[in-house]
């Protein structure tokens, strides 16, 4: 008889077992100060993954499909645009761009199944705002350079999905650090993972992170609660 191992997609117990001690006092902090919203240690947080990733500025917001739609909001991304990417990607990607009214329009993946960048200038037309390379299976999408190169020659927004690739490198510089926004995603199988789920947007732009922190925030910015 054939033995049937069934493996978990993540394991919470697990992992709040293996560190209950610290995970408890950590919650207690947290809710002896009543802040559960922004707060300090949201803040604190966004300044340690900013420099992890080797971004000047993080945004904490609640998954990484928010970071994409706020990223792409933010470009000013709507009703009429095109947005490169790819199909070979988790749904969200392209549900990001449906949701602001644009069209997606889709170039073929390369040998690392990423996105062909050498594809991407002859998809580009007037309509085109952004492209959103994916970097998938912890791979960065190659030619990186190149994509950036052709995004400032035609005025175009890079906002990377980066949801599977926290800490690759491509060229010495860190998954999310060459466009104009990274997006990252802490669900909990992923390589960061939360008790629940949330995500990040860095980027190099301060006001462009501080436009992203008033959109996540009903038009407030940074520190209000």
């Amino acid at each position: 008889m054939t033995m049937q191992w069934k493996v978990k997609f993540f394991d919470y117990p697990l992992q709040f077992n293996a560190h209950e001690a610290e995970y408890t006092e950590i919650i207690r902090s947290v809710l002896s100060r009543g802040a559960f919203i922004l707060g300090e240690d949201l803040v604190r947080f966004e300044g340690n993954f900013a420099e992890f990733i080797g971004s000047k500025f993080a945004v904490g917001v609640s998954c990484c499909t928010d970071a994409m739609l706020l990223s792409l909001y933010a470009a000013g991304v709507g009703p009429g645009d095109e947005v490169i990417s790819v199909s070979h990607t988790f749904v969200a990607t392209i549900e990001v761009i449906n949701f602001l009214g644009a069209k997606t329009v889709f170039v073929d993946i390369a040998d690392d199944h990423n996105m062909d960048v050498d594809l991407v200038e002859s998809a580009i037309t007037p309509k085109t705002k952004a492209i959103i390379p994916v970097h998938l299976n912890g791979r960065i999408c190659s030619k990186m350079d190149k994509l950036v190169a052709l995004a400032e020659k035609y005025n175009l927004a890079v906002i990377e999905d980066a949801a599977q690739a926290l800490g690759a490198t491509y060229k010495g510089r860190g998954a999310g650090t060459f466009g104009l926004t990274g997006c990252f995603s802490f669900y909990p199988a992923k390589l960061l993972g939360t008790f629940g789920d949330a995500g990040a947007v860095v980027t190099d732009d301060g006001a462009f992170a501080e436009k992203v922190r008033m959109i996540r925030n009903h038009g407030r910015g940074k520190g209000t609660d």
